[in-house]
Order: structure tokens, then C-alpha cells, then sequence
């Protein structure tokens, strides 16, 4: 049975002895200064009057003591993808977990299922910070030129998922795929392209001579094809439109090219550069300077895409999917030359033909999305 006065004794009573036991800690720290919290919620603090005998922590749950560490505050610019947003919090002995919190609260779409513990941030130095220790160490080399406040500039990062253009394919494969082997070549299989449903009606001489003519008057306009991402957007915009024009006109109403999406997966988040959506199928292209590179990000993208059938939801709005034994499409293209993937889910199926021609990428597509 516990003494009778353990019920009176309350949290007020253990500052004066935090303060005696961490005395070097606590030096010039008053005691209103010091506030309690439970592990799970760092927010609210804890009323002081509480006694012992209504507190609730635990080894799984233990008490947190918090208290200022100067008079200065930290004002934080917070990176996410393409994202910016501000926070600013004090400088206290928890400000590294107020930190992860206040970036969950400001990316609430993005990271609502994130769990503090696995939020980690990079500083303009590509430094990491995952712990107070690496925090503590950053701000004693800032130079505050006699500010009251640390001024800091950082990217929000997930544990095991990465920007998707940081994956390399030797990872992709053995990280996300779990192959034993780290060179494409040698794990996948021949896509068919023949295998496809042909189309009804065929992609018409007036579309494919559309198509032609478009692509001539952007080589004459812009004169150098591959000089920037902006200029071969250009030129790959003239076969996603006019293709998915076609499928949604001869084949589909609801066919529709959607650009710069967010799509977050277990591995990897980001933009995506186009999908084609129809119905509730969907086709997921990739603007790349370097083909490998741009098949690595895909794959990434692929396996996203799996995830999220049926149970996420893709930037703002809601599409809800049911889960369909169907293959996952996914094209690599430079502007020129245009690559197409199949993610069976049990193989990497890639076309080895790299395809220039705009009319037979076009029909290709079609046929893909006749799939359905």
C-alpha cells in the first residue's frame, strides 16, 4: 500500500528535485520555466497541481520534462516536395519533437499518416538531422548576426522513402522489387506489345497526319528539341493530347490527361509528370533525360500506384478504386524516344524497342488503355 502522503504528492513537488539531481542541466532555469508532458502528447502540458496518483505515464508512456533552453526562438522554413511553408516554435529542451509535430500539422494532407519517429529533416547542406543532438549542433553554427531568433532553412524527410528522382535503379530492384540481382537487363522479361487489344477504330491518317504536322511546327519553333524540360514538354504534349483526344471521343468519355499529380507511397512521393486516367485505370508517364533513370522512377511510381488503388487518395481529389488483377503501364520518354514498362505485379515487363515514332507511340497508348 503506498504511504498517505505519495496521494498528495504532485508535480510541483518534483521541481525541486529535477532541479537538485540536474543541477548543471537546469542551471538558471526557473521553476515555472519547467513544464511536464506525457511521451504521447507533447502539446498540452500537464497540469502541474496533478497529483502522482492520477498520473497515467508509464514505460511506454513515461513523463517528458520540458524547459526553456534561452529566451530566443527558431524560426523554420519547411520544404516538401515542391511545397513551402513557416513555423516558428521556442528554443526549449523539446524543441526538436515540437519540431516534427509542427511539420506534420503544416503537411497535414501529405504526412497524415506519418508518425513523428520516422520524420527526419536535411539542412541547406544536405546534412542530416534525426535527432536534438544533430538539431543542437546546427543551431550552435549559426551565426544569428544579434537576432533574437535562429533562422532555418529545411526539407522534410521520411525514413526508407525517398524523392522518387533520388531512387537508382540498382536500389529500386533490390529494395522495392526484391531481387537478388541490380541490373535491369537482368531480371526483366520481353513486354508483347502484340498482346495488346487492337484498336476500334484504328488510330486515323487524320490523326497520326495532326500529330505530324504539330510536332513539325514545335521543331521549327523552338529549333533545338532536347534544350530544356519546358521545350520537350512541348513535344510530348503534342502525342498525349491528341491520343487521349482520340480515346475519349471514339472510346471512353470519362479518358483524361492529368499533369503534375502528388502520388506518396511507402517508398517514394513526388510529382508525377502526366497520367492518363479512364474510368478507374490508369497510365503514368515519365519526362526523362536519361531513360535508366527515368525507368528507376517509374518503378517507383508503379509500386505507388499499387498502393494507393483502392484506399488513398491522389492530391485533392477522391478516386476510389477497387482492386483489379490488372497490369500497371508506365512510359519513360525523352521527347523522342519512348519506352513503355508492364508491372504485372510478379515481373518487370519492358519493351526493349525504344519507339520514335509518334504515330506508333500514339497507337500504342490507344491500345493500352483499351485494356480495360
Amino acid at each position: 500500500m503506498l504511504p498517505s502522503f505519495f496521494g498528495k504528492f504532485n508535480l510541483d513537488c518534483l521541481v525541486p528535485i529535477l532541479k537538485n539531481e540536474f543541477s548543471n542541466e537546469l542551471q538558471g532555469v526557473r521553476p515555472t520555466e519547467i513544464k511536464f508532458f506525457n511521451n504521447n502528447d507533447r502539446t498540452t502540458s500537464l497540469d502541474c497541481g496533478m497529483t502522482l496518483m492520477n498520473d497515467n505515464t508509464s514505460s511506454k508512456n513515461p513523463l517528458v520534462i520540458c524547459y526553456l533552453l534561452s529566451d530566443l526562438s527558431i524560426d523554420v522554413k519547411f520544404r516538401y516536395i515542391h511545397k513551402v511553408v513557416h513555423c516558428q516554435i521556442p528554443h526549449s529542451s523539446g524543441f526538436f519533437y515540437l519540431l516534427k509535430r509542427e511539420a506534420i500539422a503544416k503537411f497535414k494532407n501529405d504526412l497524415a499518416e506519418i508518425e513523428t519517429g520516422d520524420i527526419y529533416f536535411e539542412d541547406q547542406n544536405n546534412q542530416e538531422i534525426e535527432s536534438a543532438f544533430h538539431f543542437n549542433t546546427l543551431l550552435n553554427n549559426i551565426d544569428q548576426n544579434g537576432q533574437n531568433q535562429y533562422d532555418l532553412d529545411l526539407k522534410i524527410q521520411i525514413k526508407k522513402r525517398k524523392v522518387y528522382s533520388d531512387w537508382k535503379i540498382g536500389d529500386v530492384l533490390r529494395e522495392i522489387y526484391n531481387y537478388k540481382i541490380d541490373v535491369l537487363k537482368m531480371v526483366q522479361v520481353e513486354f508483347d506489345m502484340n498482346s495488346l487489344p487492337k484498336s476500334s477504330p484504328p488510330l486515323s491518317t487524320e490523326v497520326q497526319d495532326k500529330i505530324a504536322e504539330q510536332l513539325e511546327d514545335k521543331k521549327i519553333v523552338f529549333k533545338r528539341v532536347y534544350a530544356n524540360e519546358a521545350t520537350i514538354r512541348e513535344f510530348i504534349l503534342v502525342v498525349l493530347v491528341n491520343t487521349v483526344k482520340f480515346v475519349n471521343i471514339h472510346n471512353d468519355p470519362t479518358t483524361e490527361l492529368l499533369v503534375e499529380k502528388q502520388l506518396e507511397g511507402r517508398h517514394g512521393y513526388g510529382t508525377l509528370d502526366f497520367m492518363v486516367m479512364i474510368q478507374k485505370f490508369f497510365m503514368l508517364i515519365m519526362e526523362a533525360n536519361s531513360v535508366e533513370e527515368g525507368i528507376a522512377q517509374i518503378l517507383v511510381q508503379i509500386r505507388s500506384a499499387s498502393e494507393v488503388l483502392g484506399k488513398r487518395k491522389l492530391d485533392q481529389t477522391d478516386f476510389e478504386f477497387e482492386i483489379e488483377k490488372m497490369p500497371l503501364i508506365g512510359i519513360v520518354t525523352t521527347g523522342g524516344v519512348w519506352v513503355f514498362i508492364c508491372n504485372t505485379g510478379q515481373k518487370i515487363e519492358i519493351v526493349s524497342e525504344k519507339f520514335e515514332c509518334s504515330y506508333t507511340v500514339s497507337s500504342y497508348i490507344v491500345r493500352h488503355k483499351l485494356q480495360k
